[in-house]
């Protein structure tokens, strides 16, 4: 986890942090500063009571303490526009509380903006397909051809490369 969601659940449970320093994330441009976490069940154990909690009840807290640390990550990265963010969240907690919701985030997140298409002028629209047609083509003749109809297009650089890669 990221230092930010360590500083927001450090007070919750017995949760021991490792720091793995500086890593290289997917998406992020800068390292981020990351973080181990585990549930540290040794943390109050030293103490002077005559009797221990059962093995039953110490389970529970353990679990309450997952959930509480599942709870504090959703909240800290909930308001993210960040995919990264809930894929790390995800591959703490796959089937977490809020795993559903992280899923529908991301594809969410992952989705172009929808902006509407300006109009297209007719000549613009078939240069355009007929830059489609040719454009993945290993014939030279097709970039020629692109060349000889529209000599001012607006792909003539792509053209004019694309067939000094081909001969």
């Amino acid at each position: 986890m990221s230092r930010g969601v360590r500083d927001h659940i450090r007070h919750l449970g017995s949760f021991r942090f490792e720091d793995l320093g500086e890593q290289q994330v997917k998406n992020i441009d800068r390292p981020v500063r990351a973080f181990s976490v585990m549930v540290d069940d040794t943390l109050g154990s030293e103490t002077d009571e005559p009797n221990p909690e059962p093995p039953a009840l110490a389970a529970q807290e353990l679990a309450d303490d997952a959930v509480r640390l599942d709870l504090a990550m959703w909240q800290t990265i909930s308001g993210s526009d960040q995919v990264p963010e809930f894929l790390l969240y995800l591959e703490r907690f796959p089937e977490g509380e809020f795993a559903a919701l992280a899923r529908e985030r991301i594809a969410t997140l992952s989705q172009a903006p929808v902006t509407p298409a300006a109009a297209i002028p007719p000549d613009t629209a078939v240069e355009l397909a007929f830059w489609d047609s040719v454009k993945d083509s290993d014939n030279p003749a097709l970039y020629e051809a692109y060349l000889q109809k529209y000599p001012e297009g607006e792909f003539i650089l792509l053209a004019q490369a694309k067939l000094q890669e081909l001969s």
